[in-house]
């Protein structure tokens, strides 16, 4: 959630085109905001956090829903899907995020 410095309501579309000029002006390719989720939770995961605290931050129903969403995203990565392809939603994922605290579903 962001708002503007007054607390007002902060457009979308402000966010997104500020995030992609600093993602271009550090010279990483064209990233979706909405990959910052994926991002922090497979580093969450793979750093320790329990799933049923990731899934809770994520406000997602079950933890076998983070896992399968954390799953498709490091395996679409891994053949080369890269950012913005993880909306595959409802495919069983191979692969993907261990550590402590994840186990699978």
């Amino acid at each position: 959630m962001f708002c503007r410095e007054d607390g007002g309501l902060l457009n979308p579309q402000r966010l997104t085109e500020a995030f992609g000029g600093h993602v271009k002006a550090a010279g990483l390719p064209k990233v979706p905001v909405h990959d910052l989720r994926h991002t922090w939770a497979t580093l969450a995961l793979t750093g320790g956090v329990p799933v049923h605290v990731v899934s809770a931050r994520l406000g997602h129903s079950s933890p076998s829903i983070t896992l399968t969403c954390t799953r498709t995203c490091c395996r679409l990565r891994r053949e080369g899907g890269g950012a913005g392809r993880t909306r595959g939603r409802g495919r069983k994922a191979r692969g993907g995020v261990s550590g402590p605290g994840v186990s699978s579903p």
